[in-house]
């Protein structure tokens, strides 16, 4: 599949990390990541989404491309290196089997995207800074840093399957469906403070509030009638721990 050196570069890169770990990874080859026209490849070019609490592990083939079309000059590329990386949600990591994270141009490598993240859900921006070196009059040199900040995010979602139970210091939560009013209902009075959030299926977040202490009868009162009618996500943070639920909005 033909793709731009910049979309190459900014792609592979949002992969990444800065860690100097060869990862333990296997990259693809001609057969399984083909490069018919010569411009580079990734594989596969689209990533699974991440979910919350759920181990992630990915392999991704790379090839980096043997030449480089800057200003109407073609230049032969060495290799690419990465320089920095933000926006990333908190618990994921990034390895490659490249050595100090530097491509030699027209050889396959891999990458191994891996981690577990608690969230919050929602899509992560990224700024993705890269140095590509090429040669020139027989020489390696840095040809140019490229950054991006807008086209690249990565996509964190909740996933159903791995809603918490009630555990520790949450007792119930009731009505479910709820309409006006959901009750949470805890295991001992408040010592210090409990965190609240509710996010929506997008994944963006539609309420916060922290309860202090001196809550005697263990029982907080989310006001939930400005929600429309569907599913929210519960999250609750208290003392170290936390609990993540679902729940019903029903007039």
């Amino acid at each position: 599949m033909d793709k731009k050196i910049h979309f190459l570069f900014v792609v592979l890169f949002m992969l990444f990390g800065s860690a100097t770990v060869i990862a333990q990874c296997t990259p693809g080859d001609s057969i399984s990541c083909p490069d018919p026209e010569g411009n580079g490849q990734i594989c596969p070019d689209t990533l699974e989404p991440v979910y919350i609490n759920v181990p992630y592990d990915q392999e991704i083939t790379f090839m980096a491309p043997e030449e480089i079309d800057t200003l109407g000059i073609t230049a032969q590329i060495h290799h690419v290196t990465l320089v920095s990386i933000e926006g990333f949600p908190e618990g994921l990591d990034w390895q490659t089997n490249a050595e100090n994270n530097e491509f030699t141009a027209g050889i396959y490598y891999c990458i191994l995207f891996s981690g577990t993240t608690n969230g919050p859900p929602g899509t992560y921006p990224l700024k993705i800074v890269v140095d590509v070196y090429g040669i020139v009059l027989g020489n390696v040199v840095k040809l140019m840093t490229t950054e991006d900040s807008t086209s690249l995010s990565l996509e964190v979602k909740w996933d159903p399957n791995t809603i918490s139970e009630y555990s520790g210091f949450l007792k119930k939560m009731w009505p479910n469906p709820f309409s006006d009013n959901l009750y949470i209902e805890l295991t001992e009075p408040i010592e210090s403070s409990v965190l609240l959030q509710v996010y929506n299926l997008l994944g963006r977040k539609v309420y916060e509030k922290t309860f202090t202490a001196g809550n005697r009868d263990m029982k907080l009162r989310f006001r939930g009638s400005f929600l429309p009618d569907g599913i929210y996500f519960i999250r609750l943070k208290y003392n170290g721990h936390q609990y993540t639920g679902m729940v019903y909005k029903q007039d």
